[in-house]
């Protein structure tokens, strides 16, 4: 006698129940989970989808619920029901109306933008296609308005930046320097130091540059010059150290004479520059690190009558002693 199968589907002992598939629905802000079929990620290669077909989120079919109770299952279609939210057009005309040509054409950015960003809230892969700009040439209009909503994106989650309080301030390397209004930058971060602060309340800026025949660390300085200009009213090159032989001292003041051109508020100082009572070349000045008095004495003759300078003389009268002070009076 043949053999016999019999298969069923039936799931002992689960009468009555229902087996249920995450899904991304949202209704007024609130994720629920719903009834769905399989998984694909097939179906997310553009906007021109069929009603129900899968977004490709791993959750199922993700789709945004309206305040009437209709169903959006792309952007599309959310994009067509603002624009008729926004027309007034009747509830029971809604579903007629998004299929009219005349009134697709009314479709605008600004309904495709708040679709996008309530689809990327919900459905990873919606997300993903408009952070990888993944789109045809017939989607050129929703290209325009991904790229709006990534900006404001990359805008709103940018890094802190540390706002400067100062008005005047001083920017160099290796001045170990203790004071609100003295900015050191490492050797190792000088390409990308001024993007981590805040210069809105920023009015001048002197900075302190090594008189050197390096090209590669020339060239830093520079960047780092043009790159402050941009951000202060007025800003001041100080020579600091001379790492050059004195034969190439005039081919690196030529270097940064230049900067001029680039930066009409850009002042430089020149290493040869006669200071002091004695007229002595400021090449000869005594500049030791670690000594706020001393740099704010050496600026006083490279840069006399500067606003920094009363600013850094403010803070080495109020870092001597109490007791100091009082012999002195």
């Amino acid at each position: 006698m043949a053999e016999v199968k019999c298969e069923t589907e039936a799931r002992r002992g689960q009468r009555g129940r229902k087996k249920k598939v995450a899904v991304n629905v949202v209704e007024e802000g609130k994720h629920y989970e719903k009834e769905d079929g399989n998984l694909t990620l097939d179906n997310v290669n553009s906007y021109r989808k069929e009603e129900k077909e899968e977004c490709g989120c791993q959750k199922g079919k993700a789709h945004y619920v309206e305040a009437l109770g209709g169903e959006c299952h792309d952007p599309k279609s959310l994009a067509l029901s603002t624009l008729a939210r926004n027309e007034k057009i009747a509830s029971e005309d809604v579903n007629l109306m998004k299929c009219e040509e005349d009134f697709r054409k009314k479709l605008g950015k600004s309904e495709r933008l708040e679709a996008l960003r309530k689809f990327a809230g919900i459905c990873p892969t919606w997300a993903s296609k408009i952070m990888r700009n993944d789109w045809t040439e017939e989607e050129l209009e929703w290209r325009e308005a991904a790229e709006s909503l990534k900006k404001e994106v990359m805008y709103r989650n940018q890094p802190q930046k540390a706002i400067i309080q100062e008005k005047y301030i001083l920017v160099g390397q290796r001045m170990g320097l203790k004071s609100k209004a003295v900015f050191e930058v490492r050797t190792a971060t000088i390409s990308t130091w001024k993007q981590k602060f805040g210069w809105e309340k920023v009015e001048k800026a002197v900075v302190l540059v090594e008189w050197t025949k390096d090209d590669k660390q020339l060239k830093a300085l520079v960047n780092l010059v043009e790159e402050i200009a941009k951000e202060v009213w007025e800003l001041v090159v100080v020579p600091a150290r001379m790492e050059c032989g004195y034969d190439e001292v005039g081919g690196v003041t030529e270097t940064w004479q230049k900067v001029r051109k680039t930066a009409l508020n850009v002042e430089v100082v020149d290493l040869m520059t006669p200071v002091g009572p004695k007229k002595m070349p400021l090449i000869l000045c005594d500049l030791k690190p670690g000594s706020l008095e001393k740099m704010m004495e050496y600026l006083a003759c490279a840069i006399p009558g500067h606003s920094l300078v009363d600013r850094l003389r403010a803070d080495v009268e109020d870092s001597e002693p109490k007791i100091k002070k009082h012999r002195a009076n």
